[in-house]
């Protein structure tokens, strides 16, 4: 039962750096687990009978127990485990304010916890529970000594205690004994490197999920030995701790036991040692003595893993970002890459560019082990350079604490005399009707920023192509475009192969054209042969209206269906397109500005322009 005896404490470490080890509290710890390197749940004796959180040196929340808390296992911010002497086992909930006892032994340990199941250690005896309500004796588990740690990732499980190692494959109901350790019972779970690691004498590794062991071995170091603690993240930074006759040595592995490093650093050997918890990519250790100071040192015991994450974090932006510095030109878009070279994880909060011409479209984002990417826009004031101060702050998953990085980004604004350019240089009609009429159209762009002239657009044939209906001269702005229409109405059943000619003040352009007559007007048929080369589906002018619609030609057997996109690929609509027939598509809801028309009969895209 829960009583007045003893404190069970919450801490929120804070996030100064430390030299060497340094106490965290005053208190008396029994026993403490930590949820990452800011956050701990610890057990402590003390003269008041009080459980207390603490979080920035506040002390609040109190909870009592009614015996010494011997161990304490921390699942997530949520859930952990407590065993109580000459009690039980207790399961938090809330954020750990509120405690149930879920196992009414007053011997028993919690000892592991996997996604399916919860192992208690009791009278030598390992229990395990799926439930939580009813627990049942493990099999195959020797009562030399207890069962002090289990370690797995669904039904393949690794338990060790101080003299032997066991194996199970039904997810700890059944075990079955892989070898005999000497000072054994610590594991540590490598989710990322694949690998299980057994401390003792020798140190042993599985790469299979316990199945098969090995000594771990590397070429500096063919034979290790100690107690194995490695980081509560997805790192593998790994601390195997060795007890000499009058200090304690540590090895260090950041690469997943490929290598191994002697660090200096270690507490003092004359109270031993109870407890380590290792926490973020192995830059922050916990160590609890036999004398119960809980001690803490940043920056990786001996000051090569900073706690600092800014080194691992990159910026990037787009280069050759190009915009007009014309009166009217519009933004054009880039992207800022972030990156991050760790699988523990970063929030980016906030990304500023400072600059003229720079803005962003900022969403916060989470990034692990990769790159990810911000879009922005670039409109260019002036001609020449602008040169943008980029901004992130982000945050550690792991240690919540906060840090900025900068990076640069380009752009140059150009200007410049008209720069005339078609959409195309040759407008094919296909087969049509003698006596049918198919309308296609050229659009002329002027890319610079000053204005040019049309004088004049000539069809060689107008008779056969025939353009009309248009003023002249006309002016192209600078950025700005016009469409022509050139219509196609064959007489007879012949080739047909004309130009377009376009006179500017930037020089004469050509477009050639061509089509060809199907029949005499009268015939109700068409000759295969004359079909066999023809465009199964087309619009029949690539500039349309939105009070007229688009108008579509099918020479199909078959109904068709197909759709339409934005020239940046968001699906505004879908057709049908009616066999042998022309359809009109409702053009009403569309925006002007450029479009595809995609076919499911294979045809290549059809490109058209929407405008009022």
């Amino acid at each position: 039962m829960l009583g007045r005896t003893l404190t069970l404490i919450f801490f929120l470490v804070a996030s100064t750096s430390f030299s060497k080890w340094e106490k965290i509290t005053e208190r008396w710890i029994t026993a403490f687990d930590m949820l990452n390197a800011q956050v701990a749940l610890a057990a402590a004796l003390d003269g008041a009978p009080l459980l207390m959180r603490i979080e920035n040196g506040k002390e609040f929340g109190i909870i009592n127990t009614s015996g010494t808390i011997t161990s304490v296992m921390i699942v997530d911010k949520d859930i952990a485990y407590m065993s109580v002497a000459n009690d039980g086992v207790y399961k938090s909930s809330g954020n750990w304010e509120f405690w149930k006892r879920i196992y009414a032994d007053p011997n028993a340990k919690p000892v592991g916890v996997t996604s399916t199941r919860v192992f208690v250690q009791s009278g030598k005896k390992l229990w395990y529970s799926a439930n939580e309500a009813a627990f049942e004796m493990a099999l195959g588990i020797d009562t030399v000594h207890e069962i002090t740690s289990v370690v797995g990732v669904g039904d393949r499980l690794v338990a060790a205690s101080q003299s032997s190692l066991y194996y199970s494959t039904n997810g700890g109901a059944g075990w079955t004994k892989k070898a005999t350790l000497d000072l054994g019972g610590t594991l540590y779970l490598d989710t990322i490197g694949g690998a299980v690691i057994a401390g003792g004498n020798p140190v042993l590794i599985s790469r299979d999920s316990g199945k098969s062991w090995s000594t771990l071995s590397t070429p500096i170091f063919p034979l290790t030995s100690g107690r194995v603690y490695g980081s509560k993240d997805c790192s593998g930074a790994l601390y195997i701790v060795t007890e000499l006759p009058n200090l304690f040595e540590f090895l260090r592995s950041t690469d997943h036991c490929v290598s191994l490093q002697v660090i200096d650093g270690a507490p003092s050997h004359s109270t031993g040692l109870k407890k380590v918890v290792v926490t973020d990519r192995g830059s922050t250790v916990f160590w609890l003595d036999n004398e119960y100071n809980l001690l803490v040192s940043k920056n990786g015991v001996d000051g090569t893993i900073s706690d600092s994450i800014a080194s691992k974090v990159s910026i990037r932006a787009d280069t050759g970002i190009v915009g007009s510095a014309c009166q009217g030109g519009k933004a054009v878009p880039f992207k800022v890459y972030v990156g991050f070279s760790e699988c523990t994880g970063i929030r980016i909060d906030n990304m500023t560019i400072e600059g003229s011409g720079f803005a962003t479209n900022f969403t916060p984002k989470t990034l692990a082990a990769g790159e990810i990417s911000f879009p922005g826009t670039y409109k260019a004031s002036k001609v020449g350079y602008d040169t943008g101060r980029i901004k992130i702050i982000f945050r550690s998953l792991t240690t919540n604490q906060t840090e900025v990085r900068t990076g640069t980004i380009v752009g140059r604004g150009i200007s410049g005399p008209a720069e005339l350019s078609l959409s195309t240089d040759n407008i094919p009609y296909g087969i049509l009707d003698t006596g049918g009429h198919l309308i296609k159209s050229v659009s002329v762009l002027n890319m610079g920023c000053d204005a040019f002239r049309i004088d004049s657009v000539v069809s060689s044939l107008p008779e056969f192509f025939a353009v009309s209906g248009y003023t002249f001269p006309m002016y192209v702005l600078g950025g700005s475009r016009t469409y022509f229409n050139i219509t196609f109405s064959p007489s007879q059943k012949q080739k047909y192969l004309e130009s377009l000619e376009i006179y500017t003040s930037e020089g004469i352009r050509y477009v050639t054209l061509t089509g060809e007559g199907t029949f005499d007007p009268g015939t109700v048929s068409v000759a295969a042969e004359d079909l066999e080369n023809a465009t199964a589906i087309e619009v029949l002018s690539n500039v349309a209206y939105v009070t007229g619609g688009l108008r579509v030609r099918s020479t199909m057997d078959e109904i068709s269906g197909g759709a339409i996109y934005t020239i940046s690929g968001k699906l505004i609509t879908t057709v049908i397109l009616e066999a042998r027939s022309d359809t009109v598509i409702e053009l009403s809801a569309f925006s002007p500005g450029m479009y595809y028309l995609l076919l499911s009969n294979g045809q290549p895209p059809i490109p058209f322009y929407v405008v009022r």
